[in-house]
């Protein structure tokens, strides 16, 4: 019973433990979530602030005569997509948000100001190619995450070990300490031993010794001398217990389907895990490709949207194009995020089945303002901004419902 106690209170122990990664587990995908759709808000509404200026152009065009009603139509729808992005991301922003105060215990109407940028901050890493490269890693920490199922196992067959020996003699050896009175102080030692040898079949035979000391150091009203006596007790009984065999059967019973269920168990867990780390490597790098495929997407379209500016300040370029540039440049980033927030997410999920919390500078690690994607970033904001908005830069947009687009004027 001593041993199960120890196996129950590593349980307890080990599901602590679990809902510990659980609960990280969980509150990583809110906070990168989080900084995602905040990077999103910021660039988008500067994306929004300078299709909206190109519309204004395209209106007074229109007045002057030289654009037609259906440039107008289609700048607006252009605008339109530019805007429903922009929505898309202040919503991502608000509803991670509530899910980040919610984990953390804040209340919905306090103001939380995040520091981080996921694109400044955080360094990817390319992630083993394959099962057989991540084998070792594996095969070190998959029993730790399946060590509850291990611990439960271990519980059924201390259990199945103890209804099996049912049918041995129980022995047990006990003793006892105290004192009585019939007054204060308490002044008579009482001690004794016993032991108790029990059979299950067909009754109880037990043997019992007990020895007291009575000590008493008052005077005596007879005598007025001090007074200490001593008697040793022994008591032999036997009583006859008639064990219900159905019942010790059904438990035993029990105890063994219960300890296959637990290995059954614990084997289908380390199975599950090898399998799941498995394929999230494979959408590990299926992630990797698709942000290295974006970046260069980006790339592309960002050169061609300086391009398509210059062209327009020179004279030989269309506002329509720099819309559709614009446009298409959101796209590809959206895209960008969604891989990138894909890739954390799976790599969570990945240190989350094997148990180790260490594995996750294997995928990605946190280094204030050394991030991989710094200097990109820097070239997306500058597509974006004029000279005298660079020094917000890196203000963070905490409720862009309070920007007031009507406000836009043309410079």
């Amino acid at each position: 019973e001593l041993e199960l106690a120890k196996l129950n209170l590593s349980l307890s122990k080990e599901e602590y433990r679990n809902e510990l990664n659980r609960s990280t587990y969980e509150f990583k995908n809110a906070y990168q979530t989080v900084l995602a759709s905040q990077i999103k808000t910021r660039l988008y509404y500067k994306s929004y602030i300078r299709s909206l200026k190109e519309l204004k152009w395209i209106e007074k065009e229109l007045g002057e005569g030289f654009l037609t009603e259906s440039d107008k139509l289609y700048s607006e729808s252009r605008l339109k997509e530019v805007e429903l992005y922009l929505q898309k991301a202040k919503n991502e922003y608000s509803s991670s948000l509530r899910e980040l105060k919610r984990q953390l215990g804040i209340i919905a109407k306090e103001k939380v100001l995040l520091s981080d940028n996921l694109l400044i901050d955080y360094i990817l890493r390319k992630p083993p190619l394959s099962y057989q490269d991540f084998k070792s890693t594996i095969t070190q920490n998959a029993g730790l995450k399946a060590k509850k199922e291990l611990l439960q196992a271990r519980i059924a067959q201390r259990e199945k070990s103890m209804q099996d020996k049912f049918y041995l003699p129980n022995i047990s050896l006990g003793a006892y300490l105290g004192k009585t009175s019939e007054t204060f102080p308490l002044n008579k030692t009482n001690w004794g031993v016993y032991f108790k040898l029990a059979f299950p079949f067909g009754g109880n035979p037990g043997f019992s010794s007990n020895s007291s000391l009575n000590s008493r150091s008052n005077n005596s009203p007879d005598t007025g001398v001090n007074v200490k006596s001593r008697n040793i007790n022994s008591l032999q009984q036997s009583d006859l217990q008639v064990p219900n065999h159905y019942s010790i059967r059904r438990k035993q019973m029990e105890s063994h389907l219960n300890f296959r269920k637990s290995v059954y168990s614990y084997n289908s867990k380390l199975l599950n895990i090898e399998q799941g780390i498995e394929e999230n490597l494979g959408l590990l790098n299926e992630h990797w490709n698709s942000i290295r495929l974006s970046m260069k997407t980006i790339e592309v379209k960002h050169k061609l949207l300086g391009i398509q500016q210059l062209a327009l300040q020179v004279g030989s370029g269309k506002r329509l194009d720099v819309l559709n540039s614009e446009l298409d440049l959101i796209k590809a980033e959206d895209f960008l995020f969604e891989s990138l927030l894909s890739y954390l997410r799976v790599a969570n999920h990945l240190i989350f089945i094997t148990g180790d919390n260490t594995l996750s500078t294997t995928f990605y690690s946190y280094e204030k303002g050394k991030g991989s994607m710094k200097d990109f970033l820097s070239g997306l904001e500058d597509t974006r901004t004029n000279h005298s908005e660079k020094e917000e830069r890196n203000t963070i947009l905490d409720n862009t419902d309070k920007l007031i687009l009507d406000e836009v004027t043309i410079e």
